[in-house]
């Protein structure tokens, strides 16, 4: 049972990491975050590896959660900037 739920929360975090990496793509390319969206749906409808199976509110998929990963990314490198200095 222990296995299967470590085994969840892999798959999880791949496919959110996925969502981020389209997120950041999205802002380099200087998109808007409604892009965003679209080509996660894009994505999901190819049944690409690594995208959350179906369009639902807890899949990332959405601009809200562009904008969140956007923010979490821009902070991470922030603090990784700080600590080279």
């Amino acid at each position: 049972m222990h296995e299967h739920i470590i085994e969840i929360q892999e798959t999880n975090k791949k496919r959110i990491i996925s969502t981020m990496k389209i997120s950041y793509f999205v802002c380099q390319e200087d998109l808007s975050f409604l892009k965003d969206e679209k080509i996660c749906n894009f994505l999901v409808d190819l049944r690409t590896q690594n995208m959350p199976k179906y369009k639902q509110y807890s899949s990332y998929t959405n601009h809200v959660a562009a904008n969140n990963f956007l923010y979490c990314i821009s902070t991470y490198l922030d603090k990784m900037q700080l600590d080279n200095i």
